[in-house]
């Protein structure tokens, strides 16, 4: 049986300004299947934030057209794909409204009309989820920057989004939190069958998705899993592991002659 995708884009264009011949989007077309990782790569102003507002619905696109469950995405509609998806921005302070973690976890909720217990299991499970129940009762403002994104993802978690969209929402944190929280969300991702988009400009970051779309001045200009769109690719810049294989290459040492990654290279070493 074909796999159908929860999200589709066709075609789609998009300017800021309709007295301009600049597009920030033109003819952006790719798919998402269901469960899986895609990670949008590009420098800044290809079009990357533009598409997460596209498909939140906090614009409309001029031409083309959005799919969400195979149901075109319409003014009529956008109420509706809200509750089906959650995004996650890049400063976590924008996002926080209660008082103490859990307030602000549960606050999406309270406007559900859910019952108290309901409300109270899925806050308690979103915060597991994240690692941060422990410290449900700390206000917003005396986390640090990993554990404020944490409670911004836990607050959406509790929601139960079929599709969560980070729009550079790791970029702040520092190397070894921003590690730590990836990590946590690929288990998330893998557990529940989770539907992830990452727009981002880390390529370290994009070797956790399952497929990647770059995007260069408003236009898709590749998509494919991982391995191939590193090959393909060779100008872009890759993951560390890669840059490591690619300079042994150089240097003459014999090295397998595809993409790898660390937990490959790192095997390979040890061979």
């Amino acid at each position: 049986m074909e796999q159908v995708p929860i999200l589709s884009l066709k075609d789609v264009s998009y300017r800021y300004d309709m007295r301009s011949q600049r597009y920030a989007l033109s003819n952006a077309s790719f798919d998402v299947m269901r469960g899986q990782w895609l990670a949008i790569l590009g420098d800044n102003g290809s079009g990357k934030s533009t598409l997460a507002r596209l498909i939140v619905g906090l614009a409309t696109q001029e031409s083309g057209s959005i799919q969400f469950n195979q149901e075109v995405i319409n003014e009529q509609n956008k109420s509706k794909l809200r509750e089906k998806v959650g995004i996650v921005f890049q400063n976590p302070d924008n996002q926080f409204i209660g008082t103490t973690v859990q307030d602000d976890v549960a606050f999406a909720l309270e406007n559900l009309n859910m019952s108290y217990s309901d409300m109270k299991q899925r806050v308690f499970d979103a915060l597991k989820q994240v690692d941060m129940y422990e410290l449900r009762d700390k206000d917003p403002s005396q986390l640090s920057g990993g554990q404020k994104q944490r409670v911004a993802i836990a607050g959406i978690l509790a929601l139960e989004p079929e599709l969560m969209i980070f729009d550079e929402a790791f970029i702040m944190l520092d190397p070894k939190s921003r590690r730590e929280l990836l990590n946590t969300l690929k288990s998330i991702q893998r557990k529940y069958h989770l539907t992830i988009i990452s727009i981002t400009h880390d390529h370290n970051e994009a070797v956790l998705a399952d497929r990647m779309v770059f995007l260069n001045e408003g236009r898709v200009v590749d998509q494919g899993n991982v391995q191939a769109m590193f090959d393909r690719n060779r100008d872009i810049q890759p993951p560390f592991a890669e840059q490591f294989r690619r300079e042994l290459e150089q240097r003459g040492i014999p090295v397998p002659n595809h993409y790898m990654s660390d937990d490959e290279l790192v095997a390979w070493l040890c061979e």
